[in-house]
């Protein structure tokens, strides 16, 4: 089954010496002591799946505007959200780190997870230094280990100690635009959202690593 196989490859390299992904447990996942890791540090994406049909979505950080230039972005469907500026993250500790795109000097921006609040976004913030100053650590990765599967073809990310909070919704000050909402609630719509629009999904990881790769 594909988790049973996303558990076994997380276990593996969590002892292989060379290369391996850094697995360990911090305050994010105390929730989790079983099947919560806090800290992933192989590059991977995050992908949304809705609970009611089967589509899949990539996510990535986005402006839901025209430009990069930005100090706050958004975790957000790649193709409905405006710019986007990175598509690959790490853990940390329970701080979820975005990578941003090269530039045309191939330098890359750091970018630090806010905290979530009812009803809002996950939003990131632009890193001024390399030490993650800031960084809100309340996520985390979970593995599953129910010995009959998932229907989620990876781990999941959970905020705030739970896994199942996350809809996708979309704008109200544009129709077109899709955003990843936590706590979907009426208030939504005083960050931008319209909670009649709102279908609940689950947000998985990918990875070469856990051998999910799209």
């Amino acid at each position: 089954m594909v988790a049973t196989a996303i558990l076994s490859s997380l276990l593996v390299l969590s002892s292989t010496v060379s290369g391996a992904a850094i697995f360990k447990r911090d305050d994010g996942c105390s929730n989790f002591p079983i099947n919560g890791i806090s800290t992933n540090s192989d590059y991977f994406s995050l992908w949304a799946q809705y609970d009611e049909i089967d589509v899949e979505l990539p996510l990535a950080m986005s402006t839901f505007g025209t430009s990069g230039q930005v100090q706050t972005a958004f975790l957000a469907p790649a193709d409905d959200a405006g710019v986007t500026i990175g598509n690959l993250f790490q853990l940390n500790n329970s701080g979820l780190v975005g990578i941003g795109y090269p530039d045309g000097n191939d330098q890359t921006k750091t970018w630090v997870s806010d905290a979530t609040e009812d009803g809002g976004p996950l939003p990131f913030s632009l890193s001024q230094n390399t030490t993650l100053a800031g960084i809100a650590e309340d996520y985390c990765e979970l593995v599953n280990t129910d010995p009959n599967g998932s229907t989620i073809p990876g781990p999941v990310l959970a905020a705030e100690g739970s896994a199942d909070n996350w809809s996708i919704c979309n704008r109200t000050d544009n129709a077109l635009q899709l955003g990843l909402v936590f706590k979907a609630a009426s208030f939504s719509a005083d960050y931008g959202y319209n909670f009649s629009t709102c279908q609940s999904v689950h947000v998985f990881l990918r990875s070469s690593a856990i051998g999910n790769e799209a």
